[in-house]
């Protein structure tokens, strides 16, 4: 097992564990007790107070209270410590909703990442477009620094790449645009780095992505 599912593995176990707890008591999860975080947001998004926070399909939280801080809108989630333990600075959270209503799910970008501290201030994302940007970002990122991955992790990280620009890819707006755009360097300069190491393979899969996204926005 490598390093980052490693460090993964602790949470999934936790997780799993709160879950069945709660469905043995039949009771609702309550995070009032839980340790603070504070995520930032452009938009409220309809969030008032009360809602859940979701990690792996899981309720491991609750916004506790929303307000303004610094002209942004400011969701103060009290979640599980064994969870906020898991989690890393490169970690986002988005609105979303079910047929139960609003609820924040949670993204860790990079499990790699340093440590989130309680009471730590993370920023969350305003669509799921900007969330594809931040993943296309930290895929490129690591990518670039992809001597140091097993293969494994090295073609799971490729693969995700690929997924995020094809999503990137099916959006016409002008915002997609600029975000494509603004990949671009990144990219480029990864599918050198793949070619230099003779994975030539991966890197004109990359190009084609890219290439694709470029025709898309002409």
């Amino acid at each position: 097992m490598n390093d980052a599912f490693a460090k993964l593995a602790p949470m999934r176990w936790s997780i799993v564990l709160l879950g069945l707890s709660l469905a043995c008591s039949g009771e609702k999860a309550t995070f009032r007790d839980g340790v603070p975080l504070n995520v930032l947001f452009d938009e409220r998004h309809g969030l008032a107070g009360g809602e859940p926070v979701r990690f792996h399909d899981f309720d491991v939280g609750e916004v506790i209270s929303v307000d303004i801080r610094e002209a942004r809108v400011r969701a103060v989630l009290s979640i599980e410590r064994e969870v906020l333990e898991q989690l890393t600075e490169a970690t986002t959270f988005l609105v979303d909703e079910d047929s139960a209503g609003l609820f924040l799910q949670t993204y860790v970008l990079d499990p790699d990442a340093p440590r989130l501290e309680e009471g730590a201030t993370v920023e969350g994302t305003d669509s799921s477009l900007e969330l594809a940007m931040k993943r296309a970002r930290t895929s490129v990122g690591t990518l670039l620094d992809w001597q140091d991955e097993d293969q494994a992790e090295l073609e799971r990280r490729l693969k995700e790449l690929q997924e995020t620009l094809s999503q990137l890819g099916e959006d016409a707006s002008e915002e997609a645009k600029k975000l494509a755009e603004e990949l671009e360097r990144g990219i480029d300069r990864l599918s050198k780095e793949l070619e230099k190491a003779g994975r030539s393979e991966e890197a004109e899969k990359i190009r084609k992505k890219l290439e694709e996204l470029r025709k898309r926005f002409e």
